[in-house]
């Protein structure tokens, strides 16, 4: 166990790549439902219709998706 601890590189921590790319993808599918809803009352506060309303509803999504995806791996 000692000599496991004592060559571990402790300078290459965190998340590989592909790591993050995982866990984005889980997140963003976890979050997409919550993220729509989200949108879609963002669009209707806003009094946006047809497809102003599905732009603001998308854009509020993915930026959602985006924030929830950055603060997992981070």
């Amino acid at each position: 166990m000692d000599l496991a601890a004592q060559s571990w590189n402790h300078r290459a921590q965190g998340l590989t790549p592909a790591g993050a790319v995982i866990v984005a993808i889980v997140v963003t599918a976890v979050s997409a439902g919550s993220a729509s809803s989200a949108g879609a009352a963002v669009a209707s506060s806003a009094g946006a219709t047809g497809a102003t309303a599905t732009a603001v509803t998308a854009a509020t999504a993915a930026g959602l998706s985006t924030l929830a995806s950055q603060a997992a791996v981070s």
